[in-house]
């Protein structure tokens, strides 16, 4: 069962309930009646595409990502890569779990609060231009989830409310990349894609003929 973030205090809740029913000798309660469900989501994100469709084709939301991916990198080439995995077209996928002590964490939101962004943007700038600096490209494709709860009701569901966005990042020009200028880069790029985040990246993919893992490479969250 695949659940965004947001679903596990829903399920951690109810399972507590119900154990505690079984525990005390209860008959399980009927949890309450949601007054929405996961494929009335689905039937919106669908009527949405329609409208969008109907309206101009979709044209222009996926012009944009058309123009906003042409020839951005389709490979992140890290140094410890496997060139037999390379050859192949095929990378394992795999994640890395970094913790940041509490006086960096507090000494970057600073750094965020005075740059007028979000934690987001400075640690995703941080993120790239490490990536960046050890493949010694000047430009990626990273790949971001966000939320997508935005109608009323959906908070009490459980499912996966993510849009997953290619976010495509250039290398700091000699300055850090937790300079202003890197910072708003960073947020100009998520701004852009979050105001086109209803353009179905799927059609740009069919459109050149790429995989998802083709736009992105890596991910942060």
């Amino acid at each position: 069962i695949a659940v965004d973030f947001s679903s596990w205090p829903i399920i951690t809740h109810e399972f507590e309930c119900c154990m505690q029913a079984l525990m005390q000798g209860q008959a399980l309660a009927e949890l309450p009646t949601l007054p929405l469900q996961y494929a009335d989501f689905a039937g919106w994100e669908q009527q949405l595409h329609q409208r969008l469709s109907q309206a101009d084709g979709g044209g222009s939301l996926t012009t944009w990502w058309q123009d906003q991916l042409h020839g951005a990198a389709s490979h992140l080439e890290l140094p410890n890569r496997s060139t037999a995995f390379q050859a192949r077209g095929r990378v394992p996928a795999g994640s890395v779990q970094l913790r940041v002590g509490a006086d960096a964490g507090r000494q970057l939101a600073s750094v965020c609060r005075a740059a007028g962004v979000t934690l987001l943007c400075g640690v995703l700038s941080v993120w790239c231009s490490m990536l960046l600096q050890m493949s010694g490209q000047e430009e990626m494709v990273v790949g971001q989830p966000f939320r997508m709860r935005q109608h009323e009701g959906l908070d009490a569901l459980v499912g996966f409310f993510v849009n997953m966005l290619p976010i495509r990042l250039q290398k700091p020009a000699h300055m850090s990349p937790l300079c202003d200028n890197a910072l708003h880069n960073v947020q100009q790029s998520i701004l852009q894609a979050l105001d086109h985040s209803q353009g179905a990246v799927h059609r740009v993919r069919h459109a050149h003929g790429v995989r998802s893992t083709d736009l992105f490479q890596t991910s942060m969250q």
